[in-house]
């Protein structure tokens, strides 16, 4: 449900949100559960029965196995390298439990199979029962628990699930870590040693590699689901925290021998360690939320390793301490310092200040970029380009038209397009294929069309044309070497610009600008000419209230007519609350009133009009109905 309820959040939030595939195959498990109920479950799948099938389960680093006590069928399996490094330890026991569990009710001739789970592991055992891990952290846990519920839900089959002290599971825990022995050499070896709940005759099956391969390529692409970036935060988050334990010191780096309590206390201390600089070369104090960022990251690692998340309380709810500490280390670092959004007059500075081919497509491209807020790597080389998830755009991805009518980029036409269409094919927020149209402007300096057209008409005059490329691709046709237009160069035009027109017109210093004062010069444009939220969102492919932080309260037109709005109403009339007692004499002067006034706690206010009568919930029957 963790997928599906995150959707419905995000779909209330925004009043429309795009379904992944794993979300649709959630749904279309609950419509199997649906489908079941409907049918009618069976009372033996409710109450508590003597089972008649049953399992036992191990795994370790490099293998997993389980057998069935009852028939001697046993099974087997060897890790690949790629397998091992993709699945946690607690995430093979649970994957072992379940094909123990899938092999041995195909051997059940039950109507109604009862299958007991046991094994040596408390984690896997829990998950059994019950498995509402991270859809995003944990995907292949989710994956094994769908699995095994389609299959109970096929068979109309229940599941227990019973602890095994490890010194009492060889049988499994040799057939998960004995994979260098053939089957003939282990059933020697265990008739030599005669371990516990060895079956009369042992049989182990082959396993097929194609869940396993499933798996292990649902992990594959949940690593490719995360930027290079992402790994190397993850990484850099994770050595400072080996440092850290070391000085505690301990060799539990997963905290498993602490209580949740004292993994709250452990990972306050080394976020604050982390913000004294102890672990930076100059030893000074970090500001912003870098410790936070550091101690979010090893939380993240350890979830997703199937142990409980340090800055969760027992209850799954906040530490209280963690939160204050965050809180006060905020209110310690001071307001954020956020770029200044550009107005129109820093863009028409530019332009007209641009002589050379280079500065002209520089100007075009940060002109064009303003009319759908872009982020400087849709458009412009960054530094961690090849890292980063956002994907730039392209020529192809752009589309112009005259009505409805779509212009080729070798016309002529494209300049007098009455629109321009971009589609952003990968953005960070996991949105994919979003498309944002943008009208022709009466403006003769600023018009998204002619900016975008003037961009395409560049790189289409390049020889060897490829509408793959990139829109910052450049070729300099004197030394015939192509290049890419960087974010530093837009850095350095859009601070020339603000140096120019000067602190005393806009009201602040080059300083105070980056690349991202494009978004926040079309968030405040927007702002100010009265653009609804929701559209300014749409437009600007903010999934959350994000863009806020791009408007300027400081600007000096942000207020303007807020103080003749604040007084429009003159007075206002606040409605109150009139004695119960006093109104029922007034209705009933000469008799007793068909009902005892409750206390003001248990009172249920009604208005009419501009009355608000207090009547009683249970004798609202015998009340009179009154005119206003």
């Amino acid at each position: 449900m963790n997928r599906i309820r995150r959707d419905e959040t995000r779909a209330d939030k925004h009043r429309t949100t795009n379904l992944s595939t794993e979300t649709k195959r959630d749904l279309k498990l609950w419509l199997k559960f649906i489908n079941y109920a409907k049918e009618g479950i069976s009372i033996n799948s409710i109450i508590f029965r003597v089972p008649t099938s049953m399992s036992i389960s191990d795994a370790c680093k490099t293998g997993m196995g389980g057998y069935n006590p009852i028939t001697g069928k046993m099974w087997r399996y060897k890790f690949t390298t790629e397998q091992q490094q993709a699945f946690t330890l607690n995430a093979k026991e649970f994957l072992a439990a379940a094909i123990s569990q899938q092999l041995a009710l195909q051997d059940d001739k039950s109507p109604f199979p009862c299958h007991l789970n046991i094994g040596d592991s408390r984690v896997a055992e829990s998950w059994l029962y019950k498995s509402n891990h991270d859809p995003e952290s944990s995907p292949v846990q989710n994956k094994i628990a769908r699995q095994m519920a389609t299959i109970l839900i096929k068979m109309k089959a229940s599941n227990y699930s019973q602890h095994l002290k490890g010194d009492k599971n060889k049988i499994a825990d040799s057939l998960s870590r004995d994979t260098h022995l053939t089957d003939e050499q282990l059933f020697k070896l265990w008739q030599t040693t005669s371990p516990p709940l060895l079956p009369e005759n042992p049989q182990i099956l082959p396993l097929s590699n194609y869940f396993m391969d499933r798996l292990a390529s649902t992990i594959d692409a949940q690593d490719k689901g995360v930027t290079l970036d992402t790994h190397s935060k993850y990484a850099r988050s994770w050595r400072i925290w080996n440092k850290f334990l070391k000085k505690i010191p301990t060799n539990d780096k997963y905290l498993d021998g602490f209580t949740q309590n004292e993994r709250n206390t452990i990972l306050c201390v080394f976020m604050d360690t982390v913000k004294n600089g102890k672990f930076n070369k100059q030893s000074k104090s970090v500001r912003g939320t870098t410790e936070q960022k550091d101690a979010n990251n090893v939380a993240k690692i350890i979830e997703t390793s199937g142990r409980p998340d340090p800055r969760l309380t027992e209850s799954g709810k906040q530490s209280l301490q963690y939160k204050r500490q965050t809180s006060n280390y905020k209110s310690r670092d001071g307001a954020s310092k956020h770029q200044k959004a550009l107005p129109p007059e820093v863009y028409r500075w530019w332009i007209r200040q641009a002589t050379h081919n280079r500065e002209k497509a520089r100007a075009n491209l940060l002109a064009g970029a303003l009319f759908f807020g872009m982020r400087s790597c849709e458009y412009s080389k960054t530094p961690k380009s090849e890292t980063q998830k956002t994907l730039p755009i392209r020529p192809c991805d752009i589309v112009f038209r005259i009505g409805n009518e779509v212009i080729d980029h070798n016309d002529n036409r494209i300049t007098i397009a009455d629109s321009v269409e971009i589609t952003f094919v990968l953005q960070k927020n996991g949105e994919v294929e979003d498309q944002i149209l943008q009208f022709h402007t009466n403006d003769i300096e600023l018009c998204p069309v002619k900016h975008w057209s003037y961009n395409i008409q560049r790189l289409c005059s390049y020889p060897n044309y490829n509408p793959t490329w990139p829109v910052y691709y450049y070729f300099d046709v004197n030394t015939n070497k192509t290049s890419h237009i960087s974010s530093h160069e837009i850095i350095i035009d859009i601070r020339a610009s603000v140096n120019a027109i000067g602190e005393k017109i806009i009201g602040f210093t080059s300083k105070d600008v980056g690349t991202h004062s494009n978004c926040a010069a079309f968030a405040m444009m927007h702002y100010l000419a009265g653009t609804p939220v929701f559209t300014l969102m749409l437009l600007g492919r903010w999934m959350s209230d994000a863009f806020l932080r791009y408007i300027e309260k400081q600007v000096k037109e942000f207020s303007i007519g807020a103080s003749d709005r604040m007084l429009t109403c003159n007075t206002f009339y606040n409605l109150p609350l009139l004695d119960f007692e006093q109104l029922v004499k007034h209705y009933w002067p000469l008799e007793e009133p068909p009902f005892q006034p409750l206390p003001m706690k248990h009172r249920t206010p009604f208005l009419a009009g501009l009355l608000v009568f207090d009547l009683q919930i249970d004798d609202v029957v015998n009340v009179p109905y009154f005119a206003v």
